[in-house]
């Protein structure tokens, strides 16, 4: 993914986005095919993605952004993004740009832990690694996506990861 990882440092754009401005995802992917989900599943994200109610509108008019990523880490990471192109972020690029930011976030902690990549010994939760990232209990198969915040105070975009 072009931009990460990058050491965060201050955005290269004037601020033009209001403090809380929040978007979201709502979809009719992810296995459903009547009621919208409001979520993008991080680990198989294309029918969500192909299906997002304005998918295709522009919600960040910026180039460059930070990303806060926070959940399931042991310590918040903030990654830059850049988009495609000179528009800015779609609703749809917006929600990939996450994906990708998440599914190389979990190579880079598989390829620098020590400890084996698996399940907790009688439980389904991810085993807890030491990698560059020390990511806690949870796979890319938990993790969704609802919700990016801007939070204008640190100049970054906030995720809203559940699991």
């Amino acid at each position: 993914m072009p931009g990460f990882p990058n050491a965060a440092g201050p955005s290269a754009q004037p601020n033009a986005v209001a403090d809380g401005h929040r978007i979201s995802f709502e979809n009719y992917g992810c296995g459903r095919d009547k009621d919208p989900w409001a979520i993008i599943r991080l680990d198989r994200p294309d029918s969500c993605i192909e299906t997002l109610v304005g998918g295709d509108d522009i919600v960040i008019t910026q180039t460059r952004i930070r990303i806060e990523v926070d959940y399931p880490l042991d310590e918040e990471k903030v990654v830059e993004v850049t988009a495609a192109s000179s528009r800015g972020f779609t609703r749809g690029e917006l929600a990939q740009a996450v994906v990708d930011t998440y599914h190389s976030i979990y190579a880079i902690e598989e390829a620098t832990s020590d400890v084996p990549v698996g399940n907790v010994p009688g439980l389904q939760n991810r085993s807890i690694t030491n990698g560059t990232f020390g990511i806690s209990a949870h796979g890319l198969d938990d993790l969704v996506l609802h919700r990016v915040s801007y939070d204008a105070a640190r100049d970054l975009w906030t995720l809203g990861i559940d699991s």
